[in-house]
């Protein structure tokens, strides 16, 4: 192909945008810049006037109508770190040459997917890794090639830039530290070994939002070399590299991902005074740049420029499969959020309409649930107590202001009566709740629906609400457990909440929302008749109406958590949901993935478990009520009023130093 002059097409007008721009002024083939585009053509021609660009470049306010100038010859794509798959695939079906940014995708995946349809559409793709195309990197190239520091054996990266920009930790977009950064180093330590890790260790340290602040990792080569890659967002430490070979080494002072100089040492450091080979390869340019160094963008550049003037779809510099590589490292890092074991083959998490990061609301709302309980309990509570007769009028605003000020905390009957009352109120309401927002759906009637076209089961704003209002309210009675009034079945209550806690969190994670609706619904139903026998027991009701009360709860109970629960939801889930969720899958194999749906039904059958061990207490009520008389919480048998247990104490310290008196 006879190329003289190569027409750039600038999509974006960004930071790296204006640096490669800057940068191709001191190319040395003739690249040109014709046309840019912004989402804003205001901003495009802001970008222009501040490159004092030639009149004669075209500016557009939208990408497509750049894609579609017919005098573009290749696309340089600068767009924020998530626009780059999807901005590139347009360009590519455009039928327009393309250099994008790194990560050029999300994923190894993604990034498939785009040259995989650069080679169909036989148009040139390269991830702009700008770093390999400095002469540094050719020299590191020739210098292992030519063998004479012997066998690549390890590769050392250490990058630290503790004043990153805001924009560079934004982990809803996918551009974060490592796969910024990060980035780098592995690019470098795959240039040097060239090839892929046999083995990745990483640690990783994030912030309170989940954006990770640094990482270290030690990447294993089939030679049985070593990597070790040390990244960070807020340490200082030097930004050099090193590689090590069996018979010297090379190290790349900073900055190792834009050197300007190589220095080659032949021999271990150990043998004697240290030889040293410099070779400098300087830059020199006078223009100002938003990024150290980004006159180095030329290299990249001009290498598209003979590319495609060799007639090439492929650079043999950075390929497809180096940019691979790199994102296989990337993903394998992210190990345990790979979709591969949470979710059904080829699905990918932007395909399902549940977000992991709802999860914080719950939390949120527990916090004015418990503040909500400790004034339902104080103004409701006591009042109704009035009413009853149970409290005496005078004591009211004596009571009221000791509950709302610490009082919630203190084993008292009053106390317990108030727990079960606020219980009753908020299971009978989340219940009400629950059937008025779930009845016209079609799973509360089929709960094959639970896993028909799983995982994109849509959720509307009010099967959100529910669930995230009823894992709040879980919550509130995990963290009201520590100052409630401790039962007999205290740990088996703990260990149900967080059980109940972890199952809701991770269904909604990978949608499997629907099944966990059943479950809170059917669950709350024998709670309401529970709480509701415990209220008229401590209103000290007559025996029959405490039986009677008993028997509604036994029988929705076993109606729901030994019925509708086993024999429902998890014959279903056992069952039915396997080949639903994916036409091969298997229960009872542990090692075939995805894990986490295998994990869920597990955590379904714990509950199960959970409902068997209270069914044994409940049958001890029975047994109880048919010997005594009454049916009685035999999980409260060990609890005391802390003002019958202050009496009894006193009476018995009154009894002995009266018989002391009496010796």
């Amino acid at each position: 192909m006879t190329l003289t002059e190569l027409r750039w097409g600038i999509v974006g007008c960004g930071d790296i945008s204006h640096d490669f721009v800057q940068a191709m002024r001191k190319c040395a083939n003739k690249n040109k810049i014709v046309a840019i585009a912004a989402r804003d053509a205001g901003r495009a021609e802001e970008f222009k006037d501040q490159l004092k660009l030639d009149d004669a470049v075209k500016v557009y306010g939208s990408y497509d109508d750049l894609f579609n100038d017919q005098e573009v010859d290749v696309l340089y794509i600068g767009v924020v770190n998530p626009e780059h798959a999807s901005t590139t695939m347009k360009a590519l079906e455009a039928g327009k040459n393309v250099l994008c940014e790194k990560p050029i995708a999300p994923n190894a995946k993604q990034a498939l997917e785009l040259f995989e349809r650069a080679k169909e559409k036989k148009l040139f793709l390269m991830e702009a890794t700008w770093s390999r195309f400095f002469p540094v990197y050719r020299e590191i190239r020739l210098i292992i090639k030519e063998g004479t520091l012997g066998e690549v054996i390890g590769a050392v990266a250490n990058f630290a830039i503790p004043n990153l920009p805001e924009n560079r930790f934004w982990v809803e977009g996918g551009q974060t530290p490592i796969v910024d950064i990060g980035s780098y180093a592995i690019q470098f330590a795959l240039w040097a070994f060239r090839d892929r890790p046999t083995k990745i260790t990483a640690v990783c340290g994030k912030d309170d939002k989940g954006c990770d602040l640094w990482t270290s990792m030690i990447l294993q080569f089939p030679n049985g070399g070593k990597a070790n890659l040390c990244c960070s967002a807020i340490d200082h430490f030097p930004n050099n590299g090193f590689i090590s070979c069996t018979k010297g080494y090379l190290e790349l002072p900073e900055f190792f991902w834009c050197p300007q100089k190589l220095l080659v040492h032949p021999g271990p450091p150990a043998q004697g005074e240290p030889k040293i080979e410099p070779l400098f390869f300087p830059m020199i340019d006078d223009q100002k740049y938003n990024f150290s160094w980004s006159s180095g963008l030329r290299y990249e550049a001009d290498h598209v420029f003979d590319c495609l003037k060799e007639g090439k779809t492929e650079s043999d510099v950075h390929s497809f499969d180096e940019s691979l590589k790199t994102l296989e490292v990337l993903d394998e890092m992210s190990e345990f959020w790979n979709p591969k074991y949470w979710l059904p083959r080829n699905v990918d998490w932007d395909e399902i309409p549940s977000r992991f990061s709802d999860l914080i609301y719950p939390i949120y709302f527990a916090i004015p649930i418990l503040i909500f309980r400790i004034l339902t309990e104080a103004f409701f509570g006591f009042g109704a107590g009035v009413i009853l007769g149970v409290i005496p009028r005078d004591q009211l605003k004596s009571k009221i202001w000791n509950h709302v000020t610490g009082g919630f905390a203190r084993y008292t009957r009053s106390k317990r009566v108030l727990e079960c009352m606020f219980r009753f109120l908020c299971y009978t309401f989340l219940f009400a709740y629950g059937l008025m927002i779930l009845w016209d759906k079609s799973w509360f009637s089929d709960i094959t629906q639970c896993w028909i076209g799983y995982p994109f089961h849509k959720i509307d704003s009010t099967v959100w609400w529910y669930y995230m209002v009823e894992t709040g309210f879980y919550y509130s009675l995990l963290i009201g457990s520590v100052f409630d009034v401790k039962r007999t079945d205290f740990w088996e209550l703990i260990f149900h909440h967080i059980i109940t806690i972890l199952l809701l969190s991770v269904s909604w994670t990978i949608n499997f929302v629907r099944v966990g609706t059943l479950v809170l619904i059917s669950h709350d139903i024998s709670d309401i008749f529970l709480e509701g026998g415990k209220l008229v027991r401590y209103y000290n009701a007559p025996s029959w109406c405490v039986n009677i009360c008993f028997l509604f709860f036994l029988s929705s109970w076993f109606l729901t958590r030994l019925g509708y629960y086993p024999f429902v939801v998890l014959k279903s889930a056992f069952f039915e949901a396997p080949g639903l969720i994916q036409p091969d899958y298997k229960i009872l194999n542990p090692f075939q993935i995805p894990y986490v749906p295998r994990a869920i039904i597990i955590m379904l059958l714990l509950l199960l478990c959970l409902h068997l061990f209270w069914t044994f207490i409940i049958m001890r009520i029975v047994i109880r009520s048919i010997t005594v008389g009454e049916a009685a919480d035999v999980r409260s048998d060990c609890e005391e009023d802390d003002e019958v247990n202050g009496k009894k104490k006193k009476n018995l310290k009154t009894k002995s130093q009266r018989d002391k008196k009496g010796q």
